[in-house]
């Protein structure tokens, strides 16, 4: 009988597991560790980005729409669940594996240092930067709510996704 391998090794006491999920276990039991992952949504934690951001992806799951997927961290939509995949593991910092290669590290994105949106282009996230704004920028309010927004874009969504309705129903 061959031994069992134990690729989990704990990095406070060197005990060595089978499986990630025991050696989650252990840290919490043991060391009273603390999991770096915390779904937003539901508050359960998770020691393994890898079963986080599959966890992840089950609630932006729930939020498919006729377009296709909303991430439930930061509201994007992505036309296949594919595409929500591999937006997911930017959030978690999961690697993703393909059929027949091995995990790859995704690439470089780029993070909002006030809030949890990430971008895979610079300049989207200097655009983005634009809704935290400075004191002296400019603000728009939504005629039927009172809601405020930074950038047009944003408020244009916003009325699109909630006042619809109301904007066919004034302009007759």
């Amino acid at each position: 009988m061959e031994p069992v391998s134990k690729p989990f090794r704990c990095s406070l006491c060197d005990l060595a597991f089978a499986f990630e999920t025991s050696l989650s276990s252990h840290k919490v039991i043991e060391h009273h560790e603390e999991p770096p992952h915390v779904c937003s949504v539901c508050e359960l934690a998770f020691f393994s980005a890898g079963i986080f951001a599959s966890h992840l992806i089950k609630h932006s799951l729930e939020r498919k729409k006729s377009t296709g997927f909303e991430c439930c961290v930061c509201a994007v939509e992505f036309p296949s669940l594919q595409g929500i995949r591999v937006h997911m593991s930017h959030h978690t910092g999961a690697t993703l594996a393909s059929k027949g290669r091995p995990p790859q590290k995704v690439k470089k994105f780029f993070k909002c240092d006030q809030c949890t949106s990430m971008f895979w282009e610079e300049e989207k996230l200097k655009e983005h930067a634009k809704i935290h704004g400075s004191a002296g920028a400019k603000i728009l309010e939504c005629e039927y709510c009172r809601l405020t927004f930074r950038l047009k874009k944003q408020l244009d969504l916003h009325l699109q996704r909630h006042h619809d309705h109301q904007r066919v129903y004034s302009a007759s």
